[in-house]
């Protein structure tokens, strides 16, 4: 049986941070799902849009159980702008039925409130989510264009972290953690910097 990596947690120490974030970039490069933990301890599943299909958006909305959005910028996600983009992608890749034939939740899939109902204390924590998600493709040389899904336990409240560690396929994923988000920030400026 094979065995994920172990999860990428993002330290305090910013010599480190370069390091983590480098393999959390390598990660979405392998067309990995990635969860990031906000300041608020909320956790986010993030993965490229570009490589989006109707199993993988559909294992992404069962295992998270939040409201999905494809971002492209902070703005995308503070206002769910990308509603009627992300409803093209899921034309495209045939997956209105999917969703719903795929009724499997470990941590819930009732919840289908905007994403600013569901976590409105962490508005400002979404739209970092947001940049920090494009950041990392921009790094990774993918597409700017991310998919972002709250994960929320079942009665659709965030997500606790003995849920997601619990969790069969969270609980593998790499994750990072935005202890400082300027520190973030500014680790992903020197990757990006040749």
């Amino acid at each position: 049986m094979l065995r994920a990596p172990p999860r990428a947690v993002l330290p305090t120490h910013p010599d480190r941070q370069a390091d983590t974030l480098a393999d959390c970039i390598r990660r979405l490069r392998l067309v990995e799902r990635v969860v990031i933990e906000d300041g608020h301890g909320h956790f986010w599943l993030v993965f490229p849009a570009a490589f989006a299909s109707a199993g993988k958006v559909a294992a992404m909305t069962r295992d998270a159980g939040g409201a999905m959005a494809l971002v492209r910028s902070a703005d995308d996600m503070a206002a769910q702008a990308s509603a009627t983009a992300l409803s093209a992608l899921f034309a495209r890749l045939g997956i209105a039925s999917a969703l719903a034939d795929d009724p499997a939740p470990d941590i819930a899939t009732e919840a289908t409130a905007p994403l600013p109902e569901l976590c409105a204390e962490a508005a400002k924590d979404a739209a970092e989510i947001a940049t920090l998600a494009i950041a990392l493709a921009q790094v990774a040389g993918l597409p700017e264009q991310m998919l972002v899904c709250p994960c929320l336990g079942r009665e659709g409240e965030a997500c606790s972290a003995e849920a997601l560690e619990a969790h069969p396929a969270l609980g593998q994923l790499a994750r990072l953690r935005i202890a400082d988000h300027a520190a973030l920030t500014e680790a992903l400026a020197r990757l990006q910097t040749p």
